[in-house]
């Protein structure tokens, strides 16, 4: 969400965290004042069908895993390699996410992101404004036209 600051007029990038109760609160980034404002508040999304969308991504050659991240309620549904705990896999979400949430202050227009640890490639993409999808492959691109089906996939069509 972008936030003018009451203040200053300088333009914040709010992470869906800062907006609580319909109310958008958050520091400005330049002269630090506290602002609070009400927003609207959008109907909330259709339900997300998250083992539709684990068995889709597995299915495709070359993801290996996949889990679906909630800005605050963490891992909505995972298919992850064997030795990940649910601990670790919410470790990870966090990390991506914020590099993810970093990089959109940065480039507003950021798609998604990928990141390389080890020998893995997990490409993050937000899906609405508090989900994000994390998909894994060992060292391939993702499978062409696998994003464009994403959001049929969750939405269970």
């Amino acid at each position: 969400m972008i936030a003018f600051c009451e203040e200053c007029g300088e333009k914040n990038t709010l992470p869906p965290s800062a907006v609580t109760e319909g109310r958008a609160v958050f520091q400005c980034q330049r002269c630090r004042y506290a602002n609070a404002f009400p927003v609207n508040v959008r109907e909330a999304p259709s339900p997300i069908h998250t083992e539709r969308f684990l068995a889709a991504a597995l299915s495709c050659p070359g993801i290996i895993g996949a889990f679906l991240y909630h800005a605050e309620k963490k891992v909505l549904g995972a298919d992850m390699p064997p030795g990940l705990t649910p601990e670790d896999i919410n470790t990870l979400g966090d990390g991506l996410v914020s590099g993810y949430e970093d990089g959109l202050c940065a480039c507003p227009d950021l798609d998604g992101m990928t990141a390389v640890i080890s020998d893995k490639h997990f490409f993050v993409h937000r899906i609405t404004p508090e989900v994000y999808t994390v998909m894994v492959t060992a060292g391939q691109p993702l499978p062409g036209g696998f994003l464009k089906q994403v959001p049929e996939l969750l939405k269970g069509r």
